[in-house]
């Protein structure tokens, strides 16, 4: 009885917390589609309703559909709702500037009856799509051969023109922080800020990044000093409110620098979010997280025409055309070939590794398998080839292993760093270690629609 009573009280908060806080990804996109072609009919049948009662005007205080929006920073328009003081705003809270013609439409509005639901849909500019017009004064660059049919020029120009055509506010990411793959990141949460606010965007990195990736996002590009502007460090300090899911609304009308900005897939992937971008037309209707992920980090990532052929060349004599496992192992530490004070994995740590390996490659049983090995550690690699005799393993000898962070990048580490990632993400199957911003990104540069994790204790302390 007792039990029954627990499960009627926490049902429908379990409910509650899957609709709030899921991201998207995890969501089935035709799932997505059902419930916005659900909401879109409950809109119409309110709507429907209220165009039949327009016999009885509503009160001067209430706003009535077509008659007073605002247009919010990112671009879309808001319906004026009533304050409880009786005064209209907007959904934000802010008192709404109104144009003449909109004042206008008002008045006549509250002395005759609306017009139906369908004309006011066609006749306000503000109800329809604010689609991007792309550009066409960027220069098209060469992409790695991906086996898909994405028109990454097209992409990034739309992209672009979102983010540099805007009398807006000015964001600066600033990638001061981390090796390759933690500043791509930091890229991908403040570009897509930027998309969906319409603020203008500079990239601030150092030079030797930007020698080795022939990326689209070169315009961008600012290696002046950074101004006086506000800095925005890690996950809320910018935010006017603290709300999870986080709310990119939220961030100060004013010039901000975005430093370290690892946002965290579970505050920032919201269905506001992504309607958003699809509205814009960057994404599709059938179009989620996991493809914006995609797409966006093949365009930050996209390594110069002979470092493709490199990366070619290496496929070709590693794979085979077998189908390929790709195992990243992160050690940090004393066991790092270049030592550091933080640690992910241990010697203790690399004896459950082959049993992962294992089980990552199940799906891949009845192939022709290879097992890709990258790590930091040569001790790793060598005791991993050791435990696996079943297995094919191969590694990577082109250029040497290093960091990339920005006082230990060099030109052969950061080539090897992108030679690793493109075999990785060219992988039929993936086992990352967990908090390592280099295999996040190797999945989000692949197809991969799911990723296996080696787990992680949070530790600051030398391997002994």
């Amino acid at each position: 009885m007792r039990c029954n009573r627990v499960l009627f009280f926490l049902f429908p908060a379990l409910c509650y917390l899957w609709m709030t806080y899921i991201p998207d990804y995890f969501i089935a996109e035709d799932r997505f589609a059902l419930i916005h072609a659900v909401a879109c009919h409950n809109r119409s049948t309110v709507r429907k309703r209220a165009s039949s009662s327009s016999l009885n005007p509503p009160p001067k205080a209430v706003a009535i559909e077509g008659s007073e929006e605002t247009t919010r920073e990112d671009g879309f328009s808001t319906p004026a709702y009533p304050s409880p003081t009786g005064q209209t705003q907007s959904e934000d809270g802010t008192d709404p500037t109104f144009s003449a013609s909109s004042s206008t439409q008002s008045s006549q509005n509250q002395t005759t009856p609306s017009a139906p639901t369908s004309q006011l849909a066609h006749s306000n500019p503000k109800r329809r799509k604010r689609r991007i017009v792309p550009s066409t004064s960027f220069k098209p660059i060469q992409y790695y051969p991906w086996s898909d049919s994405t028109d990454y020029n097209a992409f990034c120009n739309l992209l672009l023109t979102r983010m540099t055509t805007n009398k807006s506010y000015t964001m600066i990411v600033d990638t001061v922080h981390g090796g390759i793959g933690h500043k791509a990141i930091s890229l991908y949460y403040t570009i897509t800020y930027a998309l969906l606010l319409g603020r203008n965007l500079r990239i601030h990195m150092d030079p030797i990044y930007w020698k080795h990736l022939n990326s689209c996002f070169a315009p961008l590009r600012d290696d002046q000093p950074l101004p006086n502007y506000r800095v925005c460090s890690g996950l809320n300090t910018c935010m006017k409110s603290h709300t999870r899911p986080l709310d990119v609304l939220n961030l100060p009308h004013t010039n901000t620098i975005h430093r370290d900005n690892r946002l965290g897939s579970f505050f920032f992937h919201t269905r506001r979010n992504l309607w958003m971008l699809r509205n814009l037309g960057i994404l599709e209707k059938t179009e989620g997280w996991r493809s914006y992920q995609r797409k966006l980090f093949r365009l930050l990532l996209n390594p110069f025409p002979d470092m493709v052929k490199t990366i070619v060349v290496a496929k070709h004599s590693l794979f085979h055309e077998q189908s390929v496992l790709g195992v990243q192992v992160r050690c940090a530490g004393l066991l790092s070939d270049n030592a550091e004070y933080a640690v992910k994995l241990d010697k203790e740590d690399l004896k459950m590794v082959p049993k992962m390996v294992r089980l990552a490659s199940y799906p891949l049983r009845n192939k022709k398998m290879v097992v890709l090995l990258s790590t930091d550690s040569k001790v790793a690699e060598e005791k991993l080839k050791a435990s696996l005799q079943g297995f094919h393993v191969v590694t990577v000898k082109s250029f040497k292993r290093g960091h990339t962070t920005k006082h230990k990048a060099s030109d052969d580490t950061i080539r090897r760093a992108l030679l690793d990632l493109y075999l990785l993400a060219q992988s039929q199957a993936l086992l990352v270690t967990q908090t390592s911003g280099f295999g996040e990104v190797a999945f989000y540069l692949s197809d991969v629609q799911r990723m296996n994790v080696i787990p992680v204790e949070k530790r600051h302390l030398m391997n002994e």
